[in-house]
Protein backbone atom coordinates (compact mmCIF):
# COMPACT_ATOMS: atom_id res chain seq x y z
CA UNK A 1 0.00 0.00 0.00
CA UNK A 2 1.48 3.33 -1.00
CA UNK A 3 1.19 6.54 0.99
CA UNK A 4 3.04 9.85 1.14
CA UNK A 5 3.38 9.79 4.93
CA UNK A 6 3.05 7.46 7.91
CA UNK A 7 -0.22 9.18 8.88
CA UNK A 8 -1.68 8.64 5.41
CA UNK A 9 -0.56 5.02 5.46
CA UNK A 10 -2.25 4.37 8.80
CA UNK A 11 -5.44 6.09 7.61
CA UNK A 12 -5.53 4.04 4.38
CA UNK A 13 -4.69 0.82 6.21
CA UNK A 14 -7.42 1.34 8.82
CA UNK A 15 -9.97 1.94 6.04
CA UNK A 16 -8.85 -1.22 4.25
CA UNK A 17 -8.94 -3.35 7.41
CA UNK A 18 -12.42 -2.04 8.30
CA UNK A 19 -13.77 -3.88 5.24
CA UNK A 20 -12.95 -7.15 7.03
CA UNK A 21 -13.82 -5.89 10.50
CA UNK A 22 -10.16 -6.07 11.45
CA UNK A 23 -8.50 -3.44 13.60
CA UNK A 24 -4.99 -2.01 13.48
CA UNK A 25 -3.48 -2.37 16.93
CA UNK A 26 -0.19 -0.57 16.48
CA UNK A 27 2.71 0.33 14.22
CA UNK A 28 6.30 0.62 15.37
CA UNK A 29 9.48 1.59 13.59
CA UNK A 30 7.83 2.24 10.25
CA UNK A 31 10.02 3.19 7.33
CA UNK A 32 9.82 3.11 3.55
CA UNK A 33 11.06 -0.08 1.95
CA UNK A 34 14.28 0.14 -0.02
CA UNK A 35 13.47 -1.94 -3.14
CA UNK A 36 17.21 -2.34 -3.80
CA UNK A 37 17.84 -4.12 -0.50
CA UNK A 38 17.54 -7.91 -0.21
CA UNK A 39 14.92 -8.81 2.40
CA UNK A 40 14.77 -12.51 1.57
CA UNK A 41 12.64 -14.34 -0.98
CA UNK A 42 9.23 -14.00 0.69
CA UNK A 43 9.49 -10.29 1.49
CA UNK A 44 11.16 -9.48 -1.85
CA UNK A 45 8.18 -11.10 -3.61
CA UNK A 46 5.78 -8.99 -1.53
CA UNK A 47 7.67 -5.83 -2.48
CA UNK A 48 7.73 -6.76 -6.18
CA UNK A 49 3.96 -7.44 -6.19
CA UNK A 50 3.27 -4.09 -4.57
CA UNK A 51 5.61 -2.20 -6.92
CA UNK A 52 3.79 -3.71 -9.92
CA UNK A 53 0.42 -2.15 -8.95
CA UNK A 54 -0.04 1.07 -6.95
CA UNK A 55 -3.49 -0.13 -5.83
CA UNK A 56 -2.21 -3.46 -4.56
CA UNK A 57 -2.49 -4.07 -0.83
CA UNK A 58 -0.11 -6.65 0.57
CA UNK A 59 -0.19 -7.43 4.27
CA UNK A 60 2.33 -9.53 6.09
CA UNK A 61 3.54 -10.22 9.59
CA UNK A 62 7.02 -9.24 10.62
CA UNK A 63 8.50 -10.17 13.95
CA UNK A 64 11.24 -8.40 15.83
CA UNK A 65 12.43 -8.93 19.33
CA UNK A 66 13.64 -6.29 21.70
CA UNK A 67 16.77 -7.16 23.66
CA UNK A 68 16.24 -7.89 27.34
Amino acid sequence: MWASSEAEFIERLRAYLAKYRWELISTENTAPVDPNQDYGDEVNQMIDETLADDNFVRLGTFYSYKPD
